[in-house]
Formats: structure tokens, C-alpha cells, sequence
């Protein structure tokens, strides 16, 4: 028997959040009796008094006898049972351990296995119910001895967790290792004379396997760039890096300023990091003495109509922002130099250097 972690072809790297399987295998009765087994998977590390999460089931598991198993001592064969310990929301003292995967003993001592047939109306509560499994388990009945059984494959996601919280400082890490633990129990039921008579007993054995997944935390590559353009057409076009600007501006003259935030995947950085981008915030100085910026003095009072937002995914398809909430504020208003006041121009003529002077 194994167990095994793996991230999944459509996940971007090793990092956290991305899809990955956990797959049971070599499940099988090394023993010489009919037994029933049981398989328990356990998500959890324990880490200084608390435990950490490696892998978030996102959906249920599918497992079944093999095709062709006879019938052995027991007619018929009960279905396999599939359970999931899913921890108490109601009575938790640690409320945050839904959103940061960090868990308390008393936090596991308050949960429950359940049967996901109860969820099976209610897409939402089951979608709430698989956030708070740690663990889940299933159990065969009256295998005959020597018997292989179906590998189990667990949908998920890989979780990176901080060791530091709660416990310490220093460097946060860049990867965190986790632990994953299937635990077999066999209990045999068997029926012998002995001195006293005849009756039944129950016999059991177990073992177990585990695997140290290691999940990359996320650490974002941001790309910004600022651009100017004559038209409204211009700004509006789909981004291009190298697009020629704007490079002057009379008195009165109309232009449109665009800026671009991209977060870059491994491959378009040339790095060995990546990560969601979360909240992004804008700080820009625009010159306000000498340019109108009616649209974010009216964005700043709520009225977002001058300020247009595009929001693309990992296609360059358009996401839907029904749900975001943009702002503008004005910090402050601060004196400095403007471009113009720090460009130094070459003379090429005799290679005398010219530094202009504060316009201002």
C-alpha cells in the first residue's frame, strides 16, 4: 500500500491553490482470512501544537469493488461506506482556521464524520462541507484473502502553510512540506469452538503509509507599465508593450493615459515564482497644475464613468467584474520636479552634457 501526492497537468507550477490528486494504491488482503478494510486518509501535520493542512478536497471520491468480485461469506456484499471528518463551523474556537488551513486539537476534536449522501441536494452546503474535511476514509467488507482492490484518487488542491505562525519569526519559507498518512485496519470476524463453546470474535491488524507533498507558496511577478496616447481608440486596443506613444502635447490638447499591471506565470518571468494577485493598488502623481484631470477628481468622488477598467484572465479573455469594487482616493498633493525638470540631453556635436531646469 502507498499513497502519493501529485500537482495536475492543468496546474501553473507547485504552488498553492493549484489542482492536484492524492491516489491510494496497492490496496489489497495480504492476509490469509475474509476481512473487512478500512482506508483512512489524514490531510494534517502537526507542527508545534497545531496542524497543518497540505491538500483541500474539492470534490467527492468515487471508489468501488473490482469487477467480477464473487460474493465470499457475506450475501449480499454491503456497498463500500465513504465518510468525511469534517470539522464543526459552529463551535469553532478558531474561526480563522477556514481561511489559513491552520488547525487546533480542539478544533478536531469538535468535528464529525459524515456521509456525503447528505449533502447530495445542496451543492452549496456540500461545497462549505468538503472546506472543512481533514480527513476521509472508506471501508470494503468481506474481501477474500488475497484480493487486490481499486486504487482511491482524491481531487484537490495543493495548500502552503507559514510553520512560523503563532510560533515564531524569521525567514518565511518559500516551501512548505507536508504530510499525508493512509492508515489500513483489517477486522475479521470469525467463529471457533473453544473450551468454554462456540462463539464469535473479532480479530484486527493495521498499517499504514505516508508521502510529504511539498507546495511552493505564492509569490506574484508583476508587470507595470504606463503609456500615453493620442486617441481614445489607441488606449482602448488591446495592450502591446512596444506600441508607440505619444511623445508631445500642445496647450488644451486631449490624450489618454493608460496603465497595465500583468501577472507573469514561471515561463514569461524567466523566475522559479509566481502567485495570485490580490487587492491591486495604483499610486501615480499627476501633474495637476498643469493638466486636467477631471476623471479622477470625479472618480475620487465616486463617479467612476471617466475611468475605464479591463479586467482579462490567463486567455486574454474579459472576467467578470460584476462583483469588484474599484476606488480612487486623493492622497496628498506633494511639490517635486516634473519630467521635463530631470531629463539630461547629450550634445553630440562635442559630447557636452545639458541638464535642463525646473520649469516651474
Amino acid at each position: 500500500m502507498s499513497i502519493g501526492f501529485a500537482f495536475g497537468t492543468d496546474a501553473l507550477g507547485g504552488f498553492d491553490g493549484q489542482p492536484g490528486k492524492v491516489t491510494v494504491s496497492g490496496i489489497k488482503n495480504y492476509s490469509q482470512h475474509s476481512q473487512n478494510i478500512q482506508e483512512t486518509v489524514n490531510f494534517l501535520k502537526p507542527v508545534n501544537g497545531r496542524y497543518l493542512q497540505v491538500f483541500e478536497l474539492t470534490g467527492l471520491f468515487e471508489t468501488d469493488y473490482p469487477t467480477g468480485l464473487k460474493e465470499n461469506t457475506i450475501t449480499p456484499r454491503p456497498p463500500i461506506k465513504k465518510e468525511y471528518f469534517v470539522l464543526d463551523e459552529d463551535g469553532m474556537d478558531n474561526p480563522d482556521a477556514y481561511n489559513n488551513y491552520t488547525r487546533t486539537a480542539e478544533d478536531i476534536e469538535k468535528g464529525r464524520w459524515v456521509d456525503a449522501a447528505d449533502y447530495e441536494d445542496n451543492p452549496e452546503e456540500l461545497e462549505a462541507m468538503l472546506s472543512r474535511v481533514i480527513s476521509v476514509r472508506w471501508t470494503y467488507y468481506d474481501i477474500p484473502a488475497g484480493q487486490a482492490l481499486n486504487p482511491v484518487v482524491l481531487n484537490g488542491a495543493g495548500r502552503y502553510q507559514d510553520e512560523r505562525l503563532g510560533v515564531g519569526t524569521g525567514v518565511q519559507a518559500d516551501i512548505f512540506t507536508g504530510l499525508l498518512k493512509v492508515t489500513e485496519v483489517y477486522t475479521h470476524t470469525h467463529t471457533e469452538k473453544e473450551h468454554l463453546g462456540e462463539g464469535a470474535k473479532n480479530t484486527s491488524m493495521s498499517g499504514s503509509a505516508q508521502a510529504t507533498p511539498s507546495v511552493r507558496r505564492e509569490t506574484p511577478i508583476l508587470w507595470f507599465q504606463t503609456q500615453i496616447f493620442d486617441t481614445e481608440e489607441e488606449a482602448a486596443a488591446a495592450y502591446a508593450a512596444g506600441k508607440a506613444q505619444k511623445t508631445g502635447y500642445r496647450p488644451n490638447e486631449t490624450f489618454w493615459y493608460k496603465t497595465t499591471l500583468r501577472n507573469l506565470t514561471q515561463a514569461e518571468s524567466g523566475g522559479t515564482v509566481q502567485g495570485a494577485m490580490l487587492n491591486p493598488v495604483f499610486y501615480d502623481k499627476v501633474p495637476s497644475q498643469y493638466v486636467d484631470a477631471k476623471a479622477l477628481e470625479d472618480a475620487a468622488k465616486g463617479d467612476m464613468s471617466g475611468v475605464h477598467i479591463t479586467w482579462k484572465d490567463k486567455t486574454g479573455a474579459d472576467r467578470d467584474m460584476s462583483g469588484i469594487r474599484w476606488e480612487v482616493n486623493r492622497l496628498e498633493t506633494v511639490t517635486a520636479k516634473d519630467y521635463g525638470g530631470e531629463m539630461i540631453y547629450t550634445n553630440h556635436a562635442d559630447a557636452s552634457v545639458y541638464s535642463t531646469v525646473d520649469t516651474n
